[in-house]
């Protein structure tokens, strides 16, 4: 839906799991997926696991939309849990050999080798030119610990506001966080990013 009805050139989901690019033009949708048949038995297994042990957890809303994770929900319609239940449900999923990765609202496990960065660098190869030759052209933002991989490549990288609860337990931290969280501080980004091009153009630094 995001691919066809937005005005976004291309759609990376699930973890970098999957992409879709639509050309209005030819009216052409481009898929990728990493796998051919998702482990759902497997994940939902473990996911089963996961909320018995950590009561107060439950399967996300948009699960029966999801092909190739499973998301357990700690704090966006169940809960709210704190993170430390979330790395307990997370931790399940790791010893059943899924990863998993926690969100600011959810944990996410599949099963596979993929993240968020792998499949941006497969899109931009794919459609545009490697990511690697355009990072100082690219702006990305996130929220959670799960971004990390891409906080870490893109050296403009930001978190909205809510990111900061997790910045001590993260690998790799943005460059800036936002005052704003959610929504709110993606627009905080866009204004000052617009901010700057008018002064850019108007001939002051």
């Amino acid at each position: 839906m995001i691919a066809r009805t937005w005005p976004v050139a291309a759609v990376v989901g699930e973890n970098g799991a999957l992409w879709y690019a639509h050309d209005p033009a030819t009216r052409r949708m481009r898929r990728h997926a990493v796998q051919d048949l998702p482990a759902r038995a497997a994940l939902e297994r473990l996911a089963q696991q996961a909320m018995a042990a950590v009561p107060g957890s439950a399967l996300a809303a948009d699960q029966p939309f999801r092909l190739f994770d499973v998301a357990v929900d700690f704090r966006e319609d169940a809960g709210p849990l704190g993170l430390d239940a979330a790395e307990r449900i997370a931790g399940i999923f790791r010893a059943g050999g899924a990863a998993a990765k926690v969100s600011s609202i959810h944990v996410n496990a599949w099963m596979g080798q993929w993240d968020k960065l792998s499949g941006l660098r497969h899109l931009f190869a794919t459609l545009w030119q490697p990511l690697e030759g355009v990072l100082g052209q690219v702006a990305y933002l996130g929220d959670s610990p799960n971004d990390a991989p891409i906080f870490a490549e893109v050296p403009l990288s930001i978190g909205v506001a809510n990111v900061l609860p997790f910045l001590d337990a993260m690998p790799a931290a943005p460059a800036y966080v936002t005052r704003a969280e959610a929504g709110a501080g993606f627009v905080e980004f866009t204004e000052a990013v617009l901010a700057a091009r008018a002064a850019t153009r108007g001939g002051t630094t």
